[in-house]
């Protein structure tokens, strides 16, 4: 009979942007390429789609296995079992190798694969089956000999198949190592990332787990490696932090079974290490109390002080953390060649990171820098590769009706601080101001406001204060541009805020919150100390020269945003490069294609 291979084409993502301008002659363009693509990588449940497998199970004679690569990023066996002849009904109930059960496997039968209906039968209605094929995903060790049993359940032929076989001398995993997790890392922007922060989570069952928890449990076990297309698996540093799992839920009475089950669970965050347009497997394994400890990192953080007034440096910059509110004071750059860059500070409220912020109709302002202290300090990780700080509460001063949010990620190896915030409205809050996204620098400091706007345009104002400008206010955007930073064009250098994430919600009427919303550029010169600044609005009828009136906000209305806080060099004169490559790298950060 013949055999015809179904290949599944799945077409890229075409992304189309509507131009609009006063006479409209391109309505619709494409802005994306179309990629055609088999199915590799296409997760399905525990099992990878059989398209990328590297070999025939109809024909395969030995027990054979194969390490992750790009394609198919997982350590598996393949466990030829022949002919089936024991009549219909017949299912695998359990795979052991080498003493360890395997709980996800691909049965093949005469060279197809069973991806319906559950994946456990051999045969239904039929009598027999050719070329019975299991693919394990399994761990293996070099140059061991693997046996692998297989148990068939059948009314009346049942059975248990015991094959066989020897690992190759290279690729396999370090001697000890039990169970594992796998992924892939894709890179498709086109630029090697070298040290980019990977945060992963990894959620086992309690039996597989080695180590006490008096001892460290998974956590103190858990190991990563990088495989390289040739050769055997690299350990790679990492960080463990927020450990904890389920501790499981019995389904009484007979408390044998679970209502919900126990589990294990840790995150780790590492450096990755991914060449341009390439795909790389990384595992992390588990399950064994006696491996050597991983590597020490290359880079560490330097933490300094006591939360949330931290000092964190790394070989890019110095940040300082206000240690009443936990705000970002200044950010100096590092290096011999940034000796001469001041830092990005002002000497007003000793805050360059000043909000969110809320301003209501009594006429006062609430701002997160004036937390003293925050209600809660959360210090979710905590070095050598991240630090990652998050204070919040009740907006401090008059404006308590607004809950906020403010988390800082600090990476060993990248030159940019990560920013999440979050303002979230509790009471009913008569609004002239919501406003996030802001750094204020002393006015001597800067030149000039650039920015990105939403058409891909690099626009760029001097701060110099002007005739006709209204409220020496600068410019305004709009409020989701991709970036916007303050720099001085004569000594060359900026700090850039750059934008992943930006969005407002009303979550229990589904509009968004915002009125007149706007990024607005500030030059406070006549102000006791002069201040230059770029605040993103989201309520703000508090802006304009005419004022206009309050609006109610409405309990339920949220403003997220989710980005980084990067100091740069300006090359030469109009040169924004170093700006739109990090921008490209936050924005698209390495893909994760699961490999189980």
């Amino acid at each position: 009979m013949k055999r015809y291979k179904t290949q599944i084409k799945k077409i890229g993502a075409i992304t189309f942007a509507l131009a609009f301008s006063m006479i409209i002659t391109a309505p619709w363009a494409v802005a994306g390429s179309v990629v055609d693509r088999c199915s590799d990588g296409i997760d399905v449940g525990l099992i990878f789609q059989p398209d990328t497998i590297t070999f025939d199970p109809a024909t395969l004679d030995t027990l054979t296995c194969f390490a992750p690569t790009g394609e198919r990023p997982l350590y598996e066996i393949a466990i030829p079992l022949g002919d089936w002849e024991g009549g219909s009904g017949a299912k695998i109930s359990k795979v052991v190798i080498n003493g360890v059960e395997c709980i996800a496997y691909g049965i093949y039968t005469d060279g197809l694969a069973h991806l319906q209906e559950g994946h456990s039968w051999i045969t239904r209605s039929s009598e027999t089956a050719k070329n019975v094929v299991v693919l394990a995903k399994a761990l293996w060790h070099n140059d061991e000999r693997i046996i692998a049993k297989v148990v068939v359940e059948h009314a009346d032929n049942g059975k248990t198949f015991t094959i066989a076989g020897r690992a190759p001398s290279t690729g396999g995993m370090p001697s000890g190592s039990v169970h594992y997790e796998s992924f892939g890392l894709t890179e498709e922007a086109g630029i090697n990332r070298e040290g980019e922060p990977v945060e992963i989570s990894l959620s086992v069952y309690p039996e597989e787990v080695a180590t006490p928890d008096e001892k460290g449990g998974l956590a103190s076990e858990v190991r990563l490696y990088r495989v390289p297309e040739k050769g055997d698996p690299i350990a790679v540093p990492f960080q463990v932090y927020d450990s904890g799992g389920v501790p499981g839920v019995p389904n009484a009475p007979d408390n044998q079974s679970y209502l919900y089950r126990e589990s294990k669970t840790v995150r780790i965050v590492f450096a990755a290490e991914v060449s341009a347009h390439k795909t790389v497997p990384y595992v992390l394994t588990y399950g064994c109390d006696y491996l050597p400890p991983p590597p020490a990192p290359k880079k560490r953080l330097h933490i300094e002080g006591e939360a949330p007034g931290f000092i964190v440096s790394n070989e890019y910059y110095t940040c300082k953390l206000e240690p009443n509110s936990g705000q970002i004071v200044s950010i100096k750059m590092n290096g011999e060649e940034n000796e001469d860059v001041p830092p990005f500070t002002n000497s007003l409220t000793r805050a360059m990171h000043w909000n969110p912020d809320s301003y209501g109709s009594n006429g006062k302002w609430g701002h997160t820098f004036a937390w003293d202290p925050p209600d809660k300090t959360v210090v979710a990780a905590d070095g050598p590769i991240m630090l990652r700080i998050t204070n919040s509460g009740r907006m401090p001063d008059e404006t308590p009706h607004v809950y906020a949010s403010v988390s800082y990620t600090f990476y060993a190896d990248t030159p940019y601080i990560g920013v999440s915030t979050v303002m979230e409205v509790r009471d009913r809050y008569s609004s002239s101001a919501m406003r996030n996204g802001e750094v204020v620098v002393d006015s001597h400091l800067v030149t000039h406001f650039v920015w990105k706007d939403n058409a891909g345009q690099i626009n760029r104002v001097n701060t110099k204060v002007t005739p006709g400008q209204r409220d020496e206010m600068a410019v305004m955007a709009e409020y989701n541009i991709p970036w916007i930073a303050v720099t001085n064009e004569l000594d060359r250098y900026g700090m850039a805020a750059i934008w992943t994430t930006v969005d407002a919600y009303q979550r229990d009427m589904g509009t968004k919150p915002i009125h007149r919303p706007g990024y607005f550029c500030y030059n406070h010169h006549a102000w006791g100390t002069p201040l230059t600044y770029f605040t993103r609005a989201w309520v703000y009828p508090f802006a304009y020269k005419e004022r206009r009136p309050n609006i109610y906000i409405e309990p339920g209305a949220v403003y997220f945003e989710r980005g980084a806080f990067y100091p740069f060099r300006i090359a030469k004169k109009n040169d924004y490069g170093s700006v739109e490559k990090m921008d490209t790298l936050l924005r698209q950060p390495l893909i994760r294609k699961t490999g189980n």
